[in-house]
């Protein structure tokens, strides 16, 4: 990584570490090595528990019961050990310090899998997600600005297992992008007219939702993990594929949706297409690709852009598919499934409908008057 210092509001950098190793250092995972040193003694243990399993049926039930905390010390010995071989995977999330991002990140952190994320505006949550998994640093990233993305890319980055490209704009967040912009670059968004003030909010979710994904690709797929080498150690299990995954949306890559903005959908539409196109290419390589288009999801980015519009949320929700929104824990399991398990191979290229439904019946939001303004 560039720097260690914490980031403050004039200097974004990366996050200090509690520990010498750096992300992305090939280090041993504590749980995995203390699995290793555990193993041993729980093998005794298991002789113990055996013995006295022989002379007692009522303790044979308890060690054979299928509660974790009666469970056997020889598969939990097992267990330790399978968890011990399986590779620490070095994970880069776009977008990590809130909504649908800041879930996958904690998910592949609570596996104790290394992860590098970003952030762009919200550093508060960026440094609380820091402080619960020191293991997951951050960095400041403007996925708009390709000067901040050649900044991202030359921090000293190692191989990587998985890219998740999930940074994007909505309908209502791009109006504070780029008034952030302007202000930044001295201009007043009062000065300029109606026509060129949402000209620039859709560049800006062009460029965004769209190139960069697209340029973050190119900047990553150098360091993309191959099949494994001399590299791989008994201690250092090492995979021999990786993973990338894009974050579409129903609307746009499934679905249309007249109620928000053109160039809003237009930008997942292009993402979709991407994640086909970098599909194609790497299809006979050792890199799979993902697309995941999300419906209505409880999140920050939804609650401004649609909930805020109606009179009675709970009315309009209970008109979704399911009746229900989606929760980000639910897509952050989805993105962990297909990065981890070499069965979610066979569907390299898929653009995964998301959405309990709402792709194939798109009228149960945009038809639905319940509860809207």
């Amino acid at each position: 990584m560039r720097s260690n210092s914490v980031a403050n509001e004039n200097q974004r950098g990366t996050f200090v570490l509690p520990y010498k190793q750096r992300i992305f250092n090939i280090v041993p995972n504590p749980a995995n090595t203390e699995a290793y040193r555990n193993l041993k003694g729980s093998r005794r243990k298991t002789q113990i528990a055996g013995t006295a399993a022989e002379k007692s049926p009522k303790d044979r039930t308890i060690l054979h019961g299928h509660s974790h905390s009666n469970m056997h010390p020889f598969i939990d010995a097992l267990l330790q050990q399978q968890r011990a071989a399986t590779p620490v995977l070095n994970v880069i999330i776009i977008g990590g310090s809130s909504g649908i991002g800041v879930s996958i990140v904690k998910r592949f952190a609570e596996a104790g899998h290394r992860v590098l994320s970003t952030y762009y505006s919200n550093m508060t949550g960026a440094l609380d997600v820091h402080k619960a998994y020191p293991h997951a640093e951050y960095v400041f990233l403007d996925q708009g600005d390709l000067e901040s993305i050649e900044t991202f890319a030359h921090g000293g980055m190692q191989k990587v297992d998985v890219l998740v490209n999930n940074a994007a704009l909505g309908s209502a967040t791009v109006i504070n992008y780029v008034n952030d912009k302007l202000q930044k670059s001295g201009g007043d968004i009062k000065t300029i007219s109606t026509l060129r003030r949402k000209a620039l909010e859709d560049e800006a979710l062009m460029k965004v939702n769209s190139l960069g994904p697209l340029w973050i690709t190119d900047v990553i797929t150098p360091l993309l993990r191959g099949p494994a080498t001399s590299e791989t150690t008994p201690t250092q299990p090492v995979r021999n594929y990786s993973t990338i995954i894009y974050m579409g949306s129903v609307g746009g890559s499934t679905g249309v949706f007249p109620e928000y903005r053109a160039s809003d959908l237009m930008s997942k539409a292009a993402v979709t297409y991407l994640s086909k196109h970098i599909a194609a290419e790497q299809v006979r390589s050792h890199v799979d690709v993902f697309c995941l288009a999300p419906g209505a999801t409880m999140t920050e980015m939804f609650r401004k852009s649609t909930l805020e519009t109606c009179s009675d949320p709970k009315l309009f929700t209970s008109m979704m598919p399911k009746q229900r929104l989606i929760e980000t824990k639910e897509l952050a399991d989805a993105t962990f499934v297909l990065s981890t398990e070499p069965w979610a191979r066979i569907f390299h290229g898929a653009v995964l409908d998301a959405s309990l439904g709402l792709g194939i019946r798109p009228g149960l939001q945009t038809e639905n008057t319940m509860g809207r303004t």
